[in-house]
């Protein structure tokens, strides 16, 4: 995933510095990177050789709220394509719905520091309550309203777009459509089958992190299978 969007976004960056949407692919691509990074980098410190990876618990809490970044970033990259501008002004409010989401995920995750560790590598990890949990749980759907926004903006400018803006449309459902076989569809049967991909690879290693959890502290055997 990080050469998906990182080669595509350097591409883009080299020919146009100043357009949006290859700094947008290169952050996506970067902050995937980071995410599998923490998760794995967690597991094996909090469940395989626990105590032998200092800032393991600073990174499972950070894997408990870094899903929203992704889709913040998603969401903006798709309100901006192709032009790097929103489709008319009216639609600026899915760029600020996706960054105050993830305002209000990074608040309300600050009450789960002092429970950072393996509880928040559980299958299903505690999360904050009373304020910071209104705002942790409004932060976490944010984005996600903002993607759905996002694609509904991107099937209007799909209908006015002509030439090419409108080949550049259809080459990133493509894109989508790659990406949602390759990566999204594996997670979700594996996720079901609760078992690993082929090859032996954990799921951190083949798409975006989720907001559900990798590994709970029975299933540490198989969570540093890959890593050892």
């Amino acid at each position: 995933m990080l050469l998906l969007f990182g080669w595509f976004g350097a591409l883009i960056v080299a020919r146009q510095p100043n357009h949006p949407i290859g700094w947008l692919l290169c952050a996506l691509g970067c902050l995937t990177a980071l995410g599998s990074f923490a998760s794995e980098y967690a597991i094996y410190g909090l469940l395989g050789h626990p105590g032998t990876a200092p800032g393991a618990a600073a990174l499972a809490w950070l894997t408990s709220w870094l899903s929203s970044g992704y889709l913040a970033l998603l969401a903006a990259l798709l309100a901006l394509f192709p032009t790097g501008r929103p489709l008319s002004p009216r639609w600026r409010w899915v760029l600020w719905l996706a960054g105050s989401g993830v305002a209000c995920t990074v608040v309300g995750a600050l009450w789960l520091w002092p429970l950072r560790g393996v509880p928040l590598l559980q299958v299903h990890p505690p999360e904050p309550i009373g304020l910071p949990g209104l705002l942790y749980s409004v932060g976490s759907w944010a984005p996600v309203v903002a993607v759905l926004a996002a694609v509904a903006s991107l099937a209007v400018r799909f209908r006015r777009a002509r030439g090419a803006e409108r080949q550049q449309l259809k080459w990133l459902a493509y894109a989508g459509v790659l990406v949602v076989l390759c990566f999204v569809l594996p997670e979700a049967v594996a996720d079901a089958l609760g078992s690993q991909l082929p090859g032996g690879l954990s799921l951190p290693h083949c798409s975006f992190p989720s907001r559900s959890r990798w590994a709970s502290p029975s299933s540490s055997t198989t969570c540093t299978t890959s890593i050892d």
